[in-house]
C-alpha cells in the first residue's frame, strides 16, 4: 500500500472514530435543559394546564433526534390530582440525509409507557372537553369543523413519518357521577403507524394485551389529503377480540362486583368509511358456552350465540342503524333498529323476531330455573322490541305465540328436617333479587295445549313488569269444559312476595278439576261458576295461614257429593232408616266465602235439590277442619219412616221436616250431629200451636 493511501485511510478512520465518539458524547455535552422551562411554559399556556418534564436532550445514534423524559400534563384543578397524561419518554428520530436535501422524513416517533387518565366529575363533566373548549376558542373553531387551517396544512406537506408507535400505554376511566364511583382500567396498549404522510394511506395496528384477553385493530387510514379534513379521512380495518374467560373481563370492568358470567367471546368486525362522517360495519361475534349465575344456581347454562351484524355508524348525526342475524343455539332471529344521540344519552329502538320459532325442548335445559319448574314441549314464535328512551327506564316488549304446547310441573321431593320425625313444612327460600333496570311488557298466546295432562285451548296472557312489580293484566283460557279468566300480580322485591289475584270461572267441570289436579278424585261433581279475589304474601302454608285474605261467591250446578251422604246421616241421627240413596245429589250448591288469618268464613251455604234444601253457616281452617251449623228441610220421601207423632212441630210451610244439625271434623269425613237447637225448634212449635188455640 502506498504511503499516501495509508495516510488517507488513517485520516478517515480517525474521522469515523471521532464521529462515533461524538455520537456518544455530544448528547451528554449538548444538554437542552435550559429550554425545559420555556417548553413547559409554552405547552402549559397552550393547554391552560400545568406541564412538567424531567429532561430534554438530542440523540445522534442510530439517527438524529430528540428525547423528552417524564412529560406530565396535569388535570384541571377541579378534578383529581392524578395527571391527565404522563409519558415516560417521548422520542423523535429524523433521517439525516433526506433532511440535507430538504425532505422532511422522520424515521420514528415513539411514546413510551403513556398513561391517560379520563375522569367524569360528580356533575357529569369530563376532563377532556374542558381542554377541548379552551383549544377551540384559540383555534377559531377548527375542532368544530374538523379542518386544519391552510397554513398548518402547508407546514405538513412533504412530511413523511416512517413509523410512529406507542409502547406499553395505560388508559384509566374514572366516573365519579355514579355511587359508588366506577373505574375501568386497560393496560398494555401498543400502537404502530407506518408510512404516515398527507399523500399516502397509513397502515395502523393497535393491540391491547389485556389480562382478560386480547383486543386488536388493524387496517388503513387516509390518505389525509392536503386540506387534512379530519372528518373526511377514509378509514378501514378489522377489529378482533378474544376473551376466553368472560368471568375475568366482567371482574375487570365491574371491579369484582359484576354478575357471575362464564363462557368465551370472540369477534371479527370489518369496518369502512370516514372518521367523522360514517362507518359501515359487518362481521361476526361468537359467544360460546355462555352461563349466567353461580354453578349451583345458574340462570343460563351453556348457551351458544352467534351475531352477524351489518351496521352504519354516523359520527356527525350521532346515529347507529343496525340489521343483524342472531343465532341462539339452533334458532335464528332477525334484528333491526337504530339509536341516536350516542355520545350523551343514547335512545332508540330494536325489533327482533324468530320466523322459524323456538323449539322449547332444546331451550329448556339452557335455563335451569325454568327446567326445574316446568317441562315444556312445543314450538314458540317470538317477536318484540327493545326501546331505550332519552330519559327513563328502557322497556322490552315481547309477543309469543304457539299452536301447540305441553306444560308439566316438575315434581319436587319433600324434604325432612334432621332430628324430627315425619314431614315438616318446606320453608320458602329467602332471597333478595337484583333491582330491575328494565320494564318488560308482553302477550302470550297458545292455541292448543296441555297443562299437567289437562287439555286447554285459546290461552291468552298479557302482563308487564315495572321495577319489581309483575302485573298480569289479563289471562283467559278454555279448560276443563269451561272458561277461566282473571288478573293478578306480585312484587318480587319483597320476601315473602306479596301477591293478588282475581278470577272468574264459567262452566268449569269440578270433577275434572279434582281428578286431574288433586287427590280428591270423584268426590264432587258438577259445573262451577263464580268469582273470587285473593291476596297474600308467599305461598308456603305458614304464610297463607298468616296473611291470606279475600272473598268470593261460587256456585256448583247439577252435581253430587259422592263422599258424603249428609241427608242419609241426618235421617239416621233422627232415628230413621235413612234416605236410601248412596250420594247427596243437588241441583245447586252456592256459597259465599271470606278468608282471613287462616280461617275461611262460610256465612250462607245453600244446597238444594228438587223439594229438599239445606242451609249451612260456619267456618273452615286451611287444614280443612270444619265447624258448621245447618238446617235441613227434608221432604216426606226422606223422612217417611220417622214417626209422625210430635214431628208436626218441626215442619216448615212446605210440609218439609226442618232438622237443625252440625258438622265437625275433617272435610273428607265430617261428623254429622243433630243440633241442640232441635229442642228449641220443638218448643217454639208447641208454643206457636198453643197460642193459636188460645188466641182466636
Amino acid at each position: 500500500m502506498k504511503k499516501g493511501t495509508k495516510i488517507a485511510a488513517i485520516v478517515l478512520s480517525c474521522l469515523f472514530l471521532l464521529l462515533v465518539a461524538a455520537a456518544f458524547i455530544l448528547p451528554y455535552l449538548i444538554r437542552l435543559d435550559r429550554y425545559k422551562g420555556i417548553v413547559e411554559a409554552r405547552l402549559g399556556e397552550a393547554l391552560e394546564r400545568k406541564v412538567s418534564l424531567k429532561g430534554l436532550r438530542i440523540t445522534i445514534l442510530p439517527t438524529l433526534g430528540a428525547k423528552i423524559d417524564d412529560l406530565v400534563i396535569s388535570n384541571p384543578s377541579e378534578f383529581s390530582p392524578t395527571p391527565f397524561l404522563s409519558i415516560q419518554a417521548l422520542q423523535v428520530r429524523v433521517k439525516l440525509l433526506p433532511l440535507l436535501v430538504g425532505r422532511k422524513e422522520v424515521a420514528g416517533f415513539t411514546l413510551q409507557e403513556p398513561k391517560v387518565f379520563v375522569e367524569r366529575d360528580k356533575r357529569g363533566r369530563l376532563n377532556i372537553p374542558l381542554m377541548e373548549e379552551k383549544i377551540r376558542k384559540k383555534r377559531g373553531g377548527n375542532l368544530n369543523t374538523g379542518r386544519v387551517k391552510g397554513a398548518e396544512s402547508k407546514a405538513l406537506r412533504g412530511l413523511y413519518l416512517s413509523r410512529a408507535s406507542i409502547e406499553g400505554g395505560d388508559f384509566v376511566y374514572l366516573d365519579r357521577s355514579t355511587t359508588p364511583a366506577r373505574r375501568i382500567e386497560i393496560e398494555a396498549i401498543d400502537l404502530n403507524l407506518k408510512d404516515l404522510s398527507l399523500e399516502k394511506r397509513v397502515k395502523y395496528h393497535i393491540s391491547l394485551k389485556w389480562a382478560p384477553g386480547d383486543v386488536s385493530v388493524e387496517g388503513w387510514l387516509g390518505p389525509l389529503g392536503e386540506t387534512t379534513d379530519l372528518k373526511r379521512i377514509p378509514l378501514e380495518g378489522v377489529l378482533r377480540v378474544d376473551f376466553p374467560r368472560l368471568k375475568n373481563l366482567m371482574k375487570k370492568l365491574a371491579q369484582g362486583k359484576g354478575p357471575a358470567i362464564q363462557g368465551g367471546l370472540k369477534g371479527d368486525l370489518n369496518f369502512q368509511g370516514n372518521i367523522g362522517s360514517s362507518l359501515k360495519v359487518h362481521g361476526a361475534i361468537f359467544l360460546k358456552a355462555f352461563s349466567l349465575g353461580e354453578k349451583t344456581d345458574r340462570l343460563i347454562d351453556d348457551l351458544d350465540l352467534t351475531l352477524r351484524p351489518e351496521a352504519v355508524l354516523s359520527w356527525e348525526q350521532e346515529e347507529l342503524t343496525l340489521t343483524s342475524n342472531l343465532q341462539i343455539e339452533e334458532t335464528p332471529f332477525q334484528i333491526e333498529g337504530g339509536f341516536s344521540n350516542l355520545q350523551r344519552k343514547p335512545s332508540g329502538k330494536l325489533t327482533f323476531s324468530s320466523a322459524k320459532g323456538i323449539v322449547l325442548e332444546q331451550w329448556s335445559p339452557k335455563f335451569p330455573p325454568l327446567q326445574k319448574a316446568v317441562n315444556l314441549k312445543g314450538n314458540l314464535s317470538l317477536k318484540g322490541d327493545l326501546t331505550i328512551p332519552h330519559d327513563g327506564i328502557p322497556s322490552l316488549f315481547l309477543e309469543a305465540d304457539s299452536s301447540q304446547m305441553d306444560i308439566a310441573l316438575v315434581k319436587k321431593e319433600k324434604k325432612k328436617e334432621q332430628g324430627t320425625s315425619g314431614e315438616t313444612e318446606t320453608k320458602e327460600e329467602e332471597r333478595v333479587p337484583e333491582p330491575s333496570r328494565l320494564d318488560v311488557k308482553g302477550r302470550f298466546r297458545v292455541k292448543d295445549g296441555k297443562f299437567q295432562g289437562v287439555d286447554f285451548h285459546d290461552l291468552f296472557l298479557a302482563g308487564e313488569m315495572r321495577g319489581d312489580e309483575l302485573a298480569i293484566e289479563r289471562f283467559s283460557l278454555t279448560v276443563l269444559g269451561g272458561k277461566l279468566e282473571g288478573s293478578g300480580g306480585f312484587n318480587r322485591a319483597k320476601y315473602p312476595a306479596p301477591f293478588h289475584m282475581k278470577t272468574h270461572m264459567t262452566e268449569i267441570d269440578v270433577n275434572a278439576v279434582l281428578n286431574n289436579l288433586t287427590s280428591w278424585k270423584g268426590m264432587i261433581k258438577g259445573r262451577l261458576d263464580g268469582r273470587m279475589s285473593l291476596q297474600g304474601t308467599g305461598l308456603s302454608l305458614a304464610s297463607l295461614k298468616r296473611d291470606l285474605t279475600g272473598s268470593g261467591r261460587l256456585q256448583i250446578r247439577e252435581g253430587e257429593l259422592s263422599w258424603l251422604n249428609i241427608v242419609d246421616q241426618i235421617v239416621r241421627a233422627m232415628g230413621g232408616k235413612g234416605w236410601g240413596r248412596e250420594k247427596t245429589t243437588f241441583d245447586n250448591l252456592a256459597f259465599s266465602f271470606a278468608v282471613q288469618r287462616g280461617k275461611v268464613s262460610l256465612p250462607d251455604v245453600l244446597l238444594s235439590h228438587k223439594d229438599m234444601e239445606m242451609r249451612m253457616w260456619g267456618d273452615m281452617d286451611l287444614n280443612l277442619k270444619l265447624q258448621m251449623e245447618g238446617e235441613a228441610h227434608l221432604p216426606p220421601s226422606a223422612t217417611k219412616d220417622l214417626s209422625e207423632k210430635g214431628w208436626r212441630y218441626f215442619k216448615d210451610k212446605k210440609g218439609r221436616l226442618t232438622i237443625p244439625f252440625s258438622l265437625r271434623g275433617n272435610l273428607k269425613d265430617p261428623e254429622v250431629r243433630i243440633s241442640t237447637r232441635l229442642i228449641e225448634k220443638g218448643i217454639e212449635g208447641v208454643l206457636e200451636e198453643f197460642l193459636r188455640k188460645k188466641i182466636p
